[in-house]
This record gives C-alpha cells, sequence and structure tokens, in this order.
C-alpha cells in the first residue's frame, strides 16, 4: 500500500506541488488535500478584482476541479487539528491519516479586538468575493495595514472611483512606515502615488481596537463605513491548538522546510517561522518558490534520503497594482513605474493562473 502524504490548506505551495506532480508518470504516495473551501483566489489578483479589472473565475482555481483531474483526493473542510502521535488529521467532518503531512494554511487576521465581529477580510482567500461587494458599497473605507495589500488595494478603490466619476474617503493606517520591507526610495515613490490619488495615510499608528464603524488607535479615532483589516499575518489558531506553535503561534521549520519537532511534518507558506531567517517575509513571491523544494522534501522524506535546502533570495523584484492599469516595480535600489510594468505584472500573473487553469480542465 502506498503511503499517504496529507496537504492541508489550498495555498500557492500547495497548488504548485499538485500541478508539478501532474506531470510524474510515477508518484511515490498517495495525496490527500484538505481545504474548507473548493476556490482558492490569487492574492496577485485580488486588488485587480477589487478595481474590476478581472473577472471571479480569472483570480481563482477550482481546487476540486484540479484534484480530480490529478487523480487526488479533495476533502472540503476545515482542518480543526493535527494529532502528531496519532499521525492523524482531525477536520471539521473526517479523521484523516498520513504518513507525511504539510502544513500551507496561510495566514490569519492580527489579535486586536472587534477584528473578527467588526472588520472585512481577504484571510481567507474564499472571502474575498464578498468583501470586495462590500466594500464596493462603502461610502469611506479604512484600511488597516500598509503592506503591499493595503497599498495595492487603496488605489484600486481609488481607480473604481476615477471610472465612476465618484470619490470616496479611503484612509491608510499603518504600524510602522508604508511597505517596510521596501528601500526608502521605493516609499518615498508610493507615498507620492497615495497622495495624487486622494489616499490619506498615517504611518506609526497602530490600530488599538476595532468597532462598527470606528478604528481606535493610540493618537486618534478613525470613522469609517467599512474597516478593511490587511494589518499583516497572524498564525492560523489550528498550530498552536495542536501544539506545534512556535511563541508567536507559527509552525517553526529548519531549512528543509522541516517542522523541527517533527521529521513527518513540513510546512510552507505564511503559516511558518522559517528558522534559518525568522524575518522572512510572508508573501506569495517565497511561497511558490519553496513549491519545488517541498515537493521534493516530501519524497526524500519517505525514501529516507537527505533533504534539499530552501534558499530565500535576499532581494526579489516586487510588483504592485497602482490601479488604472499602472504598476510600479522595485529591486532593491531600481524601480520603475507605468502601463508597461503593469502589463509585465498583468503577464506574469496571468501565466501562473492559466497553467493551473488549464491543469484542472478534464483529460488535461
Amino acid at each position: 500500500m502506498a503511503p499517504t502524504i496529507v496537504l492541508a490548506g489550498a495555498g500557492h505551495a500547495h497548488l504548485l506541488l499538485l500541478y508539478e506532480e501532474m506531470k510524474s508518470p510515477v508518484r511515490a504516495a498517495e495525496y490527500v488535500l484538505i481545504s474548507p473551501n473548493r476556490y482558492q483566489y490569487y492574492s496577485g489578483m485580488y486588488a485587480g478584482y477589487i478595481e474590476g479589472v478581472y473577472e471571479k473565475d480569472e483570480t481563482r482555481v477550482d481546487v476540486a476541479a484540479l484534484c480530480s483531474a490529478a487523480g487526488i483526493r479533495f476533502i472540503e473542510a476545515a482542518v480543526t487539528s493535527v494529532d502528531a502521535k496519532q499521525k492523524q488529521v482531525h477536520t471539521s467532518t473526517e479523521a484523516v491519516s498520513y504518513d507525511k503531512l504539510s502544513l500551507n494554511l496561510g495566514a490569519a487576521s492580527g489579535g486586536v479586538p472587534g477584528i473578527k465581529a467588526n472588520a472585512r477580510s481577504i484571510k481567507p482567500s474564499y472571502l474575498l468575493p464578498k468583501t470586495a461587494e462590500q466594500l464596493d458599497q462603502a461610502g469611506s473605507i479604512i484600511i488597516a495595514g500598509g503592506g503591499a495589500a493595503g497599498v495595492e488595494t487603496a488605489l484600486a478603490l481609488k481607480a473604481k472611483d476615477a471610472e465612476r466619476k465618484s470619490s470616496r474617503d479611503v484612509t491608510i493606517l499603518t504600524s510602522s512606515t508604508l511597505l517596510p520591507e521596501a528601500p526608502a526610495a521605493a516609499q518615498k515613490k508610493i507615498r507620492r502615488e497615495l497622495s495624487a490619488k486622494g489616499v490619506l495615510y498615517r504611518e506609526h499608528t497602530p490600530v488599538t481596537n476595532v468597532a462598527s464603524g470606528r478604528v481606535d488607535t493610540p493618537v486618534a479615532v478613525f470613522s469609517a463605513d467599512e474597516v478593511l483589516w490587511l494589518a499583516g499575518a497572524g498564525a492560523p489558531a489550528v498550530i498552536a491548538a495542536s501544539g506545534l506553535a512556535d511563541k508567536r503561534g507559527f509552525l517553526p521549520v529548519t531549512k528543509h522546510l522541516q517542522y523541527q519537532g517533527d521529521p513527518d511534518i513540513f510546512g510552507a507558506g505564511d503559516c511558518v517561522t522559517f528558522l534559518s531567517v525568522p524575518s522572512l517575509a510572508k508573501n506569495g513571491v517565497y511561497a511558490i518558490r519553496q513549491a519545488p523544494i517541498l515537493r521534493e522534501n516530501l519524497k526524500r522524506s519517505l525514501a529516507g534520503k537527505n533533504l534539499q535546502p530552501f534558499q530565500p533570495q535576499r532581494q526579489y523584484m516586487a510588483i504592485l497594482s497602482l490601479g488604472g492599469r499602472r504598476a510600479f516595480m522595485f529591486r532593491g535600489r531600481h524601480h520603475a513605474r507605468g502601463r508597461l510594468v503593469w502589463q509585465l505584472k498583468d503577464r506574469i500573473d496571468r501565466k501562473f493562473m492559466d497553467q493551473l487553469h488549464k491543469a484542472a480542465k478534464p483529460g488535461s
């Protein structure tokens, strides 16, 4: 009987792992993928969807169809806990035994009071369509979080206003600087872009509480019709509930993407702490690059072979949508912006999604 590899979560790393596994004529194991929704939305297209550039089906992968095409069992359920001793994943519907387990669960919204009841979110990703609809109807919006997602979303909302010849208040509140991982020159360009489009922003202004139509900070109270929570990546509760978490609630993994406390558990993406570089940014770029290493190491672990290390780049090219089919690209001290940059981003995003869409079709 073939060993079983359970993939908990349908994040970027697991989707690409499945895509590559479909090309393999012989499989080392039976795969099972567990996700609470049959659709997984691609973060690189979130802002474009909110703006109206992309249709719903362009931005999402039908995970159930992808698994069906690959001959892989798909369980549409939430993971509730992991029993490492019994080597079982417990879901909202059943318990699934594994020989090897990989967690690619994404991130959750942070721990500020009032978020769950009073703020909108796009985590997990299947919330995107409903959240976009609610933002579309709002007359004023506060975005908590000044990273790439917060900046892109604010500019997408303003681009939609420009197309409609309307205007609404959009405010970004961030606990640090805008784009904290970007060089100072890139941050300066983004500040100018936001100001030019009428987006208000307050740096070094952490949110301490979210109430209905109101956000509290140490310096002021801000009001809006809707609050969108994009402030950082919190850990999925299931990791701590299973006794697998580090002090911040994430799954600590070695350079081999292997959980430090159990050689049969692996992890990738936003739900892990990469012990070799604990400050490694939680974004889709690294999750995508972890996919081939994760796939190889799951197989090597089954075979008792030496594992391969994941070596993250210190610098990578980042492209942010500025709305209106314009984008901003930077890597280190180099940056560019405009329509040609957006066309590059659009090609990259569509290519990534097209391969998964084609793979999910019957007979692919």
